[in-house]
């Protein structure tokens, strides 16, 4: 007895991002580079998608001269969150005046890593699909790594 046990987890679907393309002005409206032509779907099936290769390149191509990219803003799936807290609690009575509880937090206790949007760039072959940078701490809910917490509280 006077054990206690909390979870907080948190879900999120990824957030839509577009791909792009640069170093050209196919539309002759000085511009430098914009939505590309959408060729296919682009969004790879969860079971193929790598932190290298998240999405497919080959679905986009740059637009012809004079004209601009057929793809619509937004049409390609980032990461989702998936992220789990753990608390656990024992109530100590010492006397019948003082007590103590001892609590361990734990937070991402599976230590998901979680990454911005890949690099979306379809004339940069050697880096488009990749994932460059992970999350900041400073985001909502999701810090690098996990982190351990030790508490003890006496009450009297």
């Amino acid at each position: 007895g006077g054990w206690t046990l909390s979870t907080i987890s948190y879900f999120a679907s990824g957030f839509f991002f577009s791909p792009g393309f640069s170093g050209s002005d196919p539309s002759n409206t000085n511009t430098v580079g914009g939505l590309p032509d959408r060729i296919a779907d682009g969004n790879l099936p969860g079971g193929s998608r790598s932190y290298s290769r998240w999405f497919d390149a080959s679905a986009f191509r740059a637009p012809a001269p004079g004209s601009f990219g057929n793809s619509n803003p937004n049409v390609l799936v980032g990461q989702g969150l998936n992220v789990h807290h753990l608390a656990i609690a024992k109530r100590f009575r010492l006397t019948e005046r003082f007590s103590t509880t001892f609590m361990s937090q734990i937070s991402d206790i599976f230590n998901t890593p979680h990454f911005n949007t890949p690099t979306s760039n379809i004339s940069v072959p050697a880096t488009v699909g990749r994932f460059t940078s992970v999350v900041s701490d400073f985001e909502s809910e999701k810090a690098n790594g996990r982190r351990i917490a030790l508490l003890l509280r006496v009450e009297f």
